[in-house]
């Protein structure tokens, strides 16, 4: 919980940002933290609600992620769980948390996902799942470009040919045309593999 904010708005901006601040720090200190996704796993019955607002009380859902509430009573939480090991200072975690606070705010969607995807390959079991997780956050940050030159002009008369194709094309051809235009649609892009070494150089860090 943290201190009341003068509306919801701010205070989901101000809780998205600290989930972004943990996220950007748990890579720094290269470790794997769940920031949650917002999911209620309780709710109080509206019966509940009422006998514990007649005690000044305020029952809150318990929430993995962020819990934005309007402060009416005392707030309590019917029952939450929390699995932790501290395998590394405090004060180093603290003092990236604290030097990754400034950017949090502007932590743009996709950056975030990747992070999240760091930390769930850092639960994963198997040394494959692991490094499918890891390369699936690559890709999200990874950003294609359009193919130009050469290489451009060959797609686009591949795709021309296709279209011409399709103009004598009886349905089951049709059909198969369609599936390969839609693969050379995907060329006209550079692959996955070239965005990442584009955007990603090697002994850098993704994040």
């Amino acid at each position: 919980m943290g201190k009341a904010l003068e509306t919801r708005e701010q205070a989901e901006r101000a809780g998205e940002a600290l989930k972004n601040a943990i996220r950007l720090t748990a890579i720094d200190v290269n470790k794997a933290i769940d920031v949650g996704s917002d999911v209620h796993h309780t709710s109080w019955a509206s019966v509940a609600v009422d006998a514990a607002a007649t005690s000044g009380i305020l029952l809150l859902d318990d929430v993995h992620g962020l819990l934005v509430y309007e402060e009416t009573g005392q707030p309590r939480v019917g029952s939450a769980r929390a699995d932790f090991m501290v395998h590394a200072p405090l004060t180093s975690f603290l003092e990236a948390l604290d030097a990754r606070s400034a950017q949090a705010a502007n932590v743009s969607a996709k950056r975030a996902l990747a992070c999240d995807l760091f930390a769930q390959a850092r639960f994963e079991s198997s040394p494959k799942s692991r490094h499918l997780t890891l390369v699936t956050a690559l890709e999200v940050l990874s950003q294609r470009l359009e193919r130009s030159g050469q290489a451009g002009e060959l797609v686009e008369e591949f795709r021309c040919a296709i279209i011409e194709a399709g103009k004598a094309a009886d349905p089951p051809e049709q059909k198969q045309l369609d599936s390969l235009m839609g693969g050379a649609n995907d060329l006209r892009y550079e692959s996955i593999v070239s965005a990442i070494h584009r955007h990603i150089p090697p002994l850098e860090s993704p994040l």
